[in-house]
C-alpha cells in the first residue's frame, strides 16, 4: 500500500530515495557515536577496576588505619560497578550496535 502511495505522489520514488539515504547516513552516525562511546566507557571501567585493585592492596596492607574499612568497601564497588558496566556495555555492542550495523 505504501508502495503504490509513492508510486501515484508526483516525486515519490525520489522521496523514498532520499529518505532511505538520509536513514542511511543517521544510521552510520549513531553507529560511529555508539562504537565511540562503548569503547570509551570500556576503557573507563578497566581503568577504574585497575586503580581500585591497587588500592585496595595498599589500603589492606596498612593495619589499623582510620576509615580503612569505608575505603575497602568503597573500592570493592568500584569494581563491582566497574564490572557491570563492562557487562552492559557488552551486552550494548551485541545487542544494539550490531542490530543497527
Amino acid at each position: 500500500e505504501a508502495d503504490l502511495t509513492l508510486f501515484r505522489c508526483e516525486n515519490g520514488v525520489e522521496a523514498a530515495l532520499q529518505y532511505a539515504k538520509m536513514w542511511c547516513r543517521y544510521a552510520k552516525d549513531l553507529l560511529a557515536w555508539m562504537e565511540k562511546r562503548i569503547s570509551l566507557e570500556q576503557e573507563f571501567a578497566k581503568n577504574v577496576m585497575k586503580t581500585a585493585e591497587g588500592a585496595k592492596i595498599t589500603v589492606a596492607q596498612q593495619e589499623l588505619m582510620p576509615l580503612q574499612y569505608i575505603y575497602t568497601m568503597a573500592l570493592e564497588q568500584d569494581i563491582k560497578n566497574s564490572v557491570t558496566s563492562r557487562r552492559t556495555n557488552e551486552l550494548l555492542q551485541s545487542r544494539c550496535y550490531q542490530a543497527l550495523a
